[in-house]
């Protein structure tokens, strides 16, 4: 008897981890990446490869804090000239 109640909470566990996990993963790369990019182009700057490759490191998502710009995006953003705010705000888009 007592085994059995160890395996129904082990596959209780399995089953809560694997749920939590699939709720924490982000969505789909290709959309985050034009939203970037779109945040870009509405502030009048020209989207091209650059722009794009920034975009696509995606926000870091925190399971209790929100969602952080990478550092990559935001860096690969500010190196062609996108001003610091419109990268953070495209970025966290990302």
């Amino acid at each position: 008897m007592q085994i059995s109640v160890k395996r129904t909470l082990a596959t209780v566990g399995v089953l809560v981890t694997a749920g939590a996990a699939s709720f924490f993963v982000a969505p789909s790369a290709s959309a985050s990446v034009s939203q970037c990019a779109g945040v870009v182009a509405s502030n009048g700057y020209d989207v091209g490869p650059k722009v794009k490759a920034a975009c696509a490191h995606g926000a870091i998502w925190q399971p209790f804090g929100g969602k952080l710009a990478h550092p990559s995006c935001l860096s690969g953003l500010k190196n062609i000239g996108v001003k610091e705010s419109v990268a953070r705000t495209a970025c966290l888009w990302a």
